[in-house]
């Protein structure tokens, strides 16, 4: 096990991760953030809001995993900002093939490689997009050795 992390969390500063921070620190967990960049167009103010809300005590620790190369072609207007005053986006124009799933196994290859056997992640569906690997519930991995 890590010396310094108990638990890996996939953060991003929004509503779903950053609710998982503080519960994991009402836990007493010993939280290594993970930030993933995998070039959506909002990644410098999801970075900044991340370090403004996670619980201070863990900012200092945040990872960031670029995985941008991966979507570098994709229309996505996860990757491609849209213009909301002109640009009609839909569910369909927000989708990125395995995203969560991507996401995911960055995420136990990290921990697994840091000797952490938590891997703790939240999906909120709230944005209408065709998440489909996104549930209603937290997701908490054990990691085998």
């Amino acid at each position: 096990m890590s010396k310094e992390h108990d638990a890996l969390l996939m953060a991003s500063g929004g509503l779903d991760s950053t609710v998982l921070a503080y519960w994991l620190r009402e836990k007493g967990k010993n939280v290594l953030p993970l930030f993933i960049n995998y070039g959506q167009h909002c990644t410098k103010t999801e970075r900044e809001t991340l370090e403004r809300l996670l619980p201070t005590e863990y900012v200092e620790s945040i990872r960031t995993v670029n995985i941008s190369d991966i979507y570098i072609n994709s229309k996505s207007r996860m990757i491609v900002e849209p213009n909301l005053w002109e640009d009609d986006v839909s569910a369909d124009d927000l989708y990125l093939p395995y995203r969560n799933l991507l996401f995911l196994s960055v995420a136990a290859a990290v921990a697994q490689s840091e000797g952490i056997t938590e891997v703790y992640s939240a999906f909120i569906n709230s944005n209408h997009a065709k998440e489909i690997d996104c549930g209603v519930s937290i997701v908490s991995w054990t990691l085998l050795s």
